[in-house]
């Protein structure tokens, strides 16, 4: 958790990706969840997706540190942008920001939403992780 000036914001987080990865039975995660300034988001989204914008979340897949380890990767998180987002859609920034770590880390671990299957896939499994009154198994 690098960058998270805010408490409440950083609870939010990791409560959801240790919640999400116990959920999924994934105990070996290294995942760095990062947040970011609406310019260092644009900078990173232009560089790796070729969009000049900001982007609420963006996910780093990386190799095991080691040979054995679970999945490992980065989340950015850009908290102005959620914010705003979440205001326009009527949500509770916490909310959208607990639905767009566990989006993020479904990147990391792999899932995507490149074609209407692969998306079905995803926001199904996404659904599961942040219904509300779930109930953990981590």
């Amino acid at each position: 958790m690098n960058g998270f000036a805010d408490a409440a914001a950083r609870r939010t987080v990791a409560g959801a990706v240790r919640g999400a990865l116990g959920d999924m039975r994934c105990r070996r995660a290294g995942i760095t969840c990062v947040a970011v300034s609406p310019s260092e988001s644009a900078r990173l989204n232009r560089a790796w997706r070729g969009r000049n914008k900001p982007a609420d979340v963006l996910s780093f897949g990386a190799p095991p540190a080691v040979p054995g380890a679970g999945p490992g990767g980065e989340i950015m998180l850009c908290l102005p942008l959620i914010r705003r987002r979440a205001r326009r859609l009527g949500l509770a920034p916490s909310r959208w920001l607990r639905d767009l770590a566990v989006h993020g880390l479904l990147h990391v671990l792999g899932y995507h939403h490149d074609s209407p299957a692969a998306g079905a896939e995803m926001f199904a499994v996404q659904a599961a992780l942040t219904r509300p009154g779930r109930r953990r198994s981590a």
